[in-house]
Protein backbone atom coordinates (compact mmCIF):
# COMPACT_ATOMS: atom_id res chain seq x y z
CA UNK A 1 0.00 0.00 0.00
CA UNK A 2 3.11 2.67 0.78
CA UNK A 3 4.78 1.62 -2.45
CA UNK A 4 1.25 2.62 -4.28
CA UNK A 5 1.13 5.92 -2.73
CA UNK A 6 4.23 6.81 -3.47
CA UNK A 7 3.71 6.09 -6.93
CA UNK A 8 0.58 8.37 -7.23
CA UNK A 9 2.31 11.01 -5.25
CA UNK A 10 5.07 11.32 -7.55
CA UNK A 11 2.81 11.32 -10.47
CA UNK A 12 0.73 13.99 -9.24
CA UNK A 13 3.95 16.12 -8.14
CA UNK A 14 5.77 15.89 -11.59
CA UNK A 15 6.00 19.11 -13.15
CA UNK A 16 4.82 19.16 -16.85
CA UNK A 17 7.12 18.60 -19.94
CA UNK A 18 8.91 21.83 -20.91
CA UNK A 19 7.53 23.62 -24.15
CA UNK A 20 9.23 27.13 -23.86
CA UNK A 21 13.05 27.29 -24.67
CA UNK A 22 15.77 29.84 -24.56
CA UNK A 23 18.94 30.72 -26.86
CA UNK A 24 21.67 32.82 -26.87
CA UNK A 25 22.58 33.84 -30.77
CA UNK A 26 24.79 36.47 -30.90
CA UNK A 27 26.83 38.31 -27.84
CA UNK A 28 29.19 41.52 -28.82
CA UNK A 29 31.48 43.44 -27.00
CA UNK A 30 29.59 41.46 -23.73
CA UNK A 31 31.37 39.97 -21.36
CA UNK A 32 30.34 36.16 -20.61
CA UNK A 33 29.02 36.64 -17.03
CA UNK A 34 26.85 39.07 -18.10
CA UNK A 35 25.38 37.51 -21.44
CA UNK A 36 25.27 34.77 -18.37
CA UNK A 37 22.91 36.93 -16.36
CA UNK A 38 21.04 37.93 -19.50
CA UNK A 39 19.74 34.10 -20.13
CA UNK A 40 19.16 33.63 -16.57
CA UNK A 41 16.58 36.47 -16.02
CA UNK A 42 15.01 35.33 -19.24
CA UNK A 43 14.70 31.93 -17.96
CA UNK A 44 13.52 33.23 -14.19
CA UNK A 45 11.37 35.59 -15.71
CA UNK A 46 9.16 33.20 -17.86
CA UNK A 47 9.07 30.76 -14.83
CA UNK A 48 7.73 33.67 -12.91
CA UNK A 49 5.07 33.79 -15.47
CA UNK A 50 3.83 30.02 -15.13
CA UNK A 51 5.69 28.99 -18.52
CA UNK A 52 7.13 25.51 -18.41
CA UNK A 53 10.87 26.47 -19.58
CA UNK A 54 13.71 23.70 -20.68
CA UNK A 55 17.00 24.80 -20.25
CA UNK A 56 18.98 27.43 -22.31
CA UNK A 57 19.42 25.59 -25.82
CA UNK A 58 23.06 26.08 -27.25
CA UNK A 59 23.03 27.69 -30.25
CA UNK A 60 26.08 25.85 -31.90
CA UNK A 61 26.17 25.38 -35.52
CA UNK A 62 23.11 27.19 -35.92
CA UNK A 63 24.10 30.44 -35.47
CA UNK A 64 21.63 33.17 -35.78
CA UNK A 65 20.14 31.20 -38.52
CA UNK A 66 15.90 31.52 -37.46
CA UNK A 67 15.09 27.92 -40.10
CA UNK A 68 18.00 25.97 -38.33
CA UNK A 69 17.23 27.59 -34.53
CA UNK A 70 13.36 26.81 -35.28
CA UNK A 71 14.23 22.80 -36.42
CA UNK A 72 16.73 22.59 -33.23
CA UNK A 73 13.87 24.00 -31.16
CA UNK A 74 11.03 21.15 -33.00
CA UNK A 75 13.86 18.33 -32.13
CA UNK A 76 13.18 18.86 -28.52
CA UNK A 77 9.42 19.27 -28.96
CA UNK A 78 9.41 22.80 -27.89
CA UNK A 79 6.48 25.01 -29.12
CA UNK A 80 7.85 28.49 -28.06
CA UNK A 81 11.48 29.80 -28.64
CA UNK A 82 12.94 33.01 -26.90
CA UNK A 83 16.15 34.28 -29.28
CA UNK A 84 18.44 36.66 -27.18
CA UNK A 85 20.93 38.59 -29.11
CA UNK A 86 23.06 41.15 -26.66
CA UNK A 87 25.98 43.83 -27.84
CA UNK A 88 27.41 46.74 -26.27
CA UNK A 89 27.04 49.70 -28.17
CA UNK A 90 28.71 52.70 -26.98
CA UNK A 91 29.58 51.43 -24.00
CA UNK A 92 25.75 50.96 -23.40
CA UNK A 93 24.25 47.44 -22.85
CA UNK A 94 21.63 46.50 -25.83
CA UNK A 95 19.00 43.35 -25.62
CA UNK A 96 17.29 42.27 -28.43
CA UNK A 97 14.35 39.28 -26.93
CA UNK A 98 12.05 38.07 -29.90
CA UNK A 99 9.64 34.65 -28.95
CA UNK A 100 8.57 33.19 -32.05
CA UNK A 101 6.16 29.96 -32.82
CA UNK A 102 8.01 26.58 -33.48
CA UNK A 103 4.81 25.54 -35.22
CA UNK A 104 4.33 27.96 -37.21
CA UNK A 105 7.82 28.12 -38.58
CA UNK A 106 9.65 31.11 -36.72
CA UNK A 107 6.61 33.63 -36.70
CA UNK A 108 7.08 36.45 -34.15
CA UNK A 109 5.24 36.34 -31.31
CA UNK A 110 6.37 39.18 -29.27
CA UNK A 111 9.52 41.19 -28.98
CA UNK A 112 11.22 43.34 -26.25
CA UNK A 113 14.14 45.74 -26.87
CA UNK A 114 15.90 46.98 -23.91
CA UNK A 115 19.02 49.14 -23.40
CA UNK A 116 20.75 49.98 -20.07
CA UNK A 117 23.20 47.47 -17.90
CA UNK A 118 22.78 43.94 -18.45
CA UNK A 119 24.65 42.78 -15.30
CA UNK A 120 21.49 44.05 -12.86
CA UNK A 121 18.84 41.11 -13.32
CA UNK A 122 16.05 43.30 -12.02
CA UNK A 123 15.28 45.90 -14.89
CA UNK A 124 15.64 42.79 -17.06
CA UNK A 125 12.99 40.92 -15.65
CA UNK A 126 11.26 43.92 -15.30
CA UNK A 127 11.39 44.17 -19.40
CA UNK A 128 10.76 40.38 -19.82
CA UNK A 129 7.43 40.26 -18.87
CA UNK A 130 6.29 41.75 -21.34
CA UNK A 131 7.19 37.88 -22.94
CA UNK A 132 4.63 36.14 -20.98
CA UNK A 133 1.43 37.33 -22.14
CA UNK A 134 1.68 36.88 -25.68
CA UNK A 135 3.56 33.17 -25.02
CA UNK A 136 0.73 32.08 -23.15
CA UNK A 137 -2.05 33.18 -25.76
CA UNK A 138 -0.01 30.80 -28.52
CA UNK A 139 0.06 28.31 -26.10
CA UNK A 140 -3.17 27.99 -25.25
CA UNK A 141 -4.35 28.92 -28.85
CA UNK A 142 -2.66 25.48 -29.77
CA UNK A 143 -5.11 23.57 -27.48
CA UNK A 144 -8.54 24.88 -28.40
CA UNK A 145 -10.79 21.97 -27.65
CA UNK A 146 -11.77 19.85 -30.67
CA UNK A 147 -15.36 19.90 -32.15
CA UNK A 148 -17.33 16.90 -32.01
CA UNK A 149 -18.88 15.57 -34.73
CA UNK A 150 -22.54 13.70 -34.69
CA UNK A 151 -22.58 10.46 -35.74
CA UNK A 152 -23.26 9.38 -38.93
CA UNK A 153 -27.09 8.43 -39.68
CA UNK A 154 -27.77 5.58 -42.49
CA UNK A 155 -30.85 5.60 -43.90
CA UNK A 156 -31.71 2.45 -46.24
CA UNK A 157 -33.45 3.01 -49.59
CA UNK A 158 -36.77 2.56 -49.56
CA UNK A 159 -37.53 -0.94 -51.48
CA UNK A 160 -39.06 -0.18 -54.88
CA UNK A 161 -42.90 -1.16 -56.09
CA UNK A 162 -43.29 -3.93 -58.62
CA UNK A 163 -44.24 -2.77 -62.03
CA UNK A 164 -47.32 -3.03 -63.11
CA UNK A 165 -48.54 -3.00 -66.95
CA UNK A 166 -51.07 -0.75 -67.51
CA UNK A 167 -54.47 -1.53 -69.51
CA UNK A 168 -54.71 -1.09 -73.04
CA UNK A 169 -56.56 1.81 -73.96
CA UNK A 170 -59.56 1.11 -75.88
CA UNK A 171 -60.52 4.17 -78.50
CA UNK A 172 -63.95 4.68 -79.66
CA UNK A 173 -64.02 6.61 -83.26
CA UNK A 174 -66.63 9.33 -83.47
CA UNK A 175 -68.35 9.37 -86.79
CA UNK A 176 -67.84 12.67 -88.51
CA UNK A 177 -70.99 14.32 -89.03
CA UNK A 178 -71.80 14.96 -93.09
CA UNK A 179 -71.79 18.85 -93.96
CA UNK A 180 -75.52 20.55 -95.01
CA UNK A 181 -76.01 19.67 -98.47
CA UNK A 182 -74.30 16.62 -98.94
CA UNK A 183 -76.11 13.08 -99.50
CA UNK A 184 -75.46 10.41 -96.29
CA UNK A 185 -72.93 8.10 -97.83
CA UNK A 186 -71.01 9.86 -100.09
CA UNK A 187 -67.00 9.40 -99.74
CA UNK A 188 -65.64 12.30 -97.61
CA UNK A 189 -62.85 12.23 -100.71
CA UNK A 190 -65.19 14.82 -101.88
CA UNK A 191 -64.46 17.36 -99.78
CA UNK A 192 -62.42 20.40 -100.61
CA UNK A 193 -58.55 20.03 -99.33
CA UNK A 194 -57.65 21.89 -96.59
CA UNK A 195 -54.84 24.56 -97.63
CA UNK A 196 -51.95 24.02 -94.63
CA UNK A 197 -49.43 27.20 -94.61
CA UNK A 198 -46.32 25.59 -94.55
CA UNK A 199 -44.37 26.08 -91.32
CA UNK A 200 -40.67 26.45 -91.39
CA UNK A 201 -37.85 26.08 -88.91
CA UNK A 202 -34.43 26.92 -89.01
CA UNK A 203 -31.93 25.19 -87.00
CA UNK A 204 -28.64 26.52 -86.73
CA UNK A 205 -24.95 25.35 -86.26
CA UNK A 206 -23.25 28.24 -86.37
CA UNK A 207 -20.40 28.89 -83.39
CA UNK A 208 -21.51 31.96 -81.98
CA UNK A 209 -18.80 35.12 -81.82
CA UNK A 210 -18.90 36.16 -78.78
CA UNK A 211 -17.03 33.16 -77.09
CA UNK A 212 -13.97 34.51 -78.72
CA UNK A 213 -14.55 37.96 -78.00
CA UNK A 214 -14.79 37.13 -74.17
CA UNK A 215 -11.55 35.27 -74.62
CA UNK A 216 -10.05 38.04 -76.28
CA UNK A 217 -11.03 40.09 -73.58
CA UNK A 218 -10.12 37.95 -70.73
CA UNK A 219 -6.51 37.47 -72.54
CA UNK A 220 -6.00 41.06 -72.54
CA UNK A 221 -6.93 41.84 -69.09
CA UNK A 222 -5.09 39.49 -67.40
CA UNK A 223 -1.85 40.11 -69.71
CA UNK A 224 -2.41 43.43 -68.32
CA UNK A 225 -2.36 42.47 -64.79
CA UNK A 226 0.24 40.33 -64.82
CA UNK A 227 1.94 43.35 -66.49
CA UNK A 228 1.46 45.37 -63.80
CA UNK A 229 2.27 42.26 -61.19
CA UNK A 230 5.83 42.21 -62.60
CA UNK A 231 6.21 45.95 -62.50
CA UNK A 232 5.54 45.86 -59.27
CA UNK A 233 8.10 43.60 -58.48
CA UNK A 234 10.76 45.74 -59.68
CA UNK A 235 9.65 48.78 -57.20
CA UNK A 236 9.43 46.17 -54.36
CA UNK A 237 13.04 45.14 -55.00
CA UNK A 238 13.75 48.96 -54.98
CA UNK A 239 12.63 49.11 -51.60
CA UNK A 240 14.45 46.22 -50.16
CA UNK A 241 17.90 47.38 -51.87
CA UNK A 242 16.73 51.01 -49.96
CA UNK A 243 16.67 49.34 -46.86
CA UNK A 244 20.15 47.12 -46.88
CA UNK A 245 21.50 50.48 -47.88
CA UNK A 246 20.13 51.53 -44.26
CA UNK A 247 21.53 48.50 -42.76
CA UNK A 248 24.74 49.21 -44.47
CA UNK A 249 24.79 52.46 -43.00
CA UNK A 250 24.68 51.42 -39.42
CA UNK A 251 27.15 48.37 -39.68
CA UNK A 252 29.83 49.61 -41.80
CA UNK A 253 32.42 46.60 -40.64
CA UNK A 254 30.49 42.94 -40.35
CA UNK A 255 29.43 42.49 -36.92
CA UNK A 256 29.77 46.19 -35.40
CA UNK A 257 26.77 48.26 -35.75
CA UNK A 258 26.33 51.57 -34.34
CA UNK A 259 22.29 50.57 -33.65
CA UNK A 260 21.93 46.93 -33.74
CA UNK A 261 18.03 46.89 -33.00
CA UNK A 262 17.79 49.69 -35.62
CA UNK A 263 19.86 47.85 -37.76
CA UNK A 264 17.67 44.87 -37.59
CA UNK A 265 14.90 46.36 -38.29
CA UNK A 266 16.14 47.47 -41.60
CA UNK A 267 17.08 43.94 -42.20
CA UNK A 268 13.67 42.62 -41.43
CA UNK A 269 12.25 45.12 -43.80
CA UNK A 270 14.53 44.45 -46.92
CA UNK A 271 13.82 40.32 -46.11
CA UNK A 272 9.56 41.44 -46.37
CA UNK A 273 10.00 43.65 -49.55
CA UNK A 274 12.56 41.05 -51.46
CA UNK A 275 9.43 38.24 -50.28
CA UNK A 276 7.07 40.53 -51.98
CA UNK A 277 8.60 41.34 -54.64
CA UNK A 278 9.44 37.51 -55.86
CA UNK A 279 6.02 36.92 -55.25
CA UNK A 280 4.71 39.71 -57.65
CA UNK A 281 7.28 38.37 -60.61
CA UNK A 282 5.87 35.16 -60.31
CA UNK A 283 2.43 35.68 -59.78
CA UNK A 284 2.48 38.69 -63.00
CA UNK A 285 4.55 36.13 -64.97
CA UNK A 286 1.63 33.69 -64.24
CA UNK A 287 -1.10 36.07 -65.18
CA UNK A 288 0.72 37.53 -68.21
CA UNK A 289 1.68 34.01 -69.79
CA UNK A 290 -2.53 32.78 -69.07
CA UNK A 291 -3.38 35.63 -71.09
CA UNK A 292 -1.44 35.01 -73.97
CA UNK A 293 -2.84 31.75 -74.56
CA UNK A 294 -6.17 32.94 -74.31
CA UNK A 295 -5.18 35.22 -76.44
CA UNK A 296 -3.78 33.16 -79.34
CA UNK A 297 -6.47 30.24 -78.75
CA UNK A 298 -9.78 31.69 -79.34
CA UNK A 299 -11.84 31.05 -81.81
CA UNK A 300 -11.02 32.03 -85.35
CA UNK A 301 -13.49 35.09 -86.85
CA UNK A 302 -15.04 33.42 -89.67
CA UNK A 303 -16.51 30.23 -89.13
CA UNK A 304 -17.99 28.05 -91.53
CA UNK A 305 -22.11 27.54 -90.57
CA UNK A 306 -24.93 25.11 -91.27
CA UNK A 307 -28.94 25.82 -91.09
CA UNK A 308 -31.47 23.19 -91.81
CA UNK A 309 -35.08 24.01 -92.31
CA UNK A 310 -38.07 21.84 -91.87
CA UNK A 311 -41.90 22.40 -93.86
CA UNK A 312 -45.09 20.74 -94.83
CA UNK A 313 -43.80 20.94 -98.40
CA UNK A 314 -40.52 19.48 -98.13
CA UNK A 315 -36.91 20.17 -96.12
CA UNK A 316 -33.50 21.14 -96.82
CA UNK A 317 -29.76 21.70 -95.61
CA UNK A 318 -27.70 24.65 -96.61
CA UNK A 319 -24.09 25.28 -95.51
CA UNK A 320 -22.40 29.08 -95.36
CA UNK A 321 -18.81 29.05 -95.89
CA UNK A 322 -16.33 32.07 -96.24
CA UNK A 323 -13.87 32.07 -99.43
CA UNK A 324 -10.45 32.78 -98.71
CA UNK A 325 -8.42 33.70 -101.43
Amino acid sequence: MSILALVCAAQLGAAPPANVGVVLTRREGVTKSQAQVVVQATVDTLKEGGLSVAPPMDAGSCGTKRTCLVGLARRQQLEILVVLEVANVLDEGVLRAEAVSVDEDGKRVALVEYEGALGKAAPLRSALTKLVAPAHATLNAGKAAPVPTAPAVVVAPPTPAPAVDPAPAVVTPTPTPAPAGQPVGEPAAAQQPVAMAPAASNVSAAPTAASGSASLLVGVALLIAGGAGVAGSAVFGGLALAETGKVDALCPVRNRCSNLATANTFFDNAERWQTIGLVSMIAGGALAATGLVLILARPAKDSPSASVWLGSDGAGLSVTAPLNF
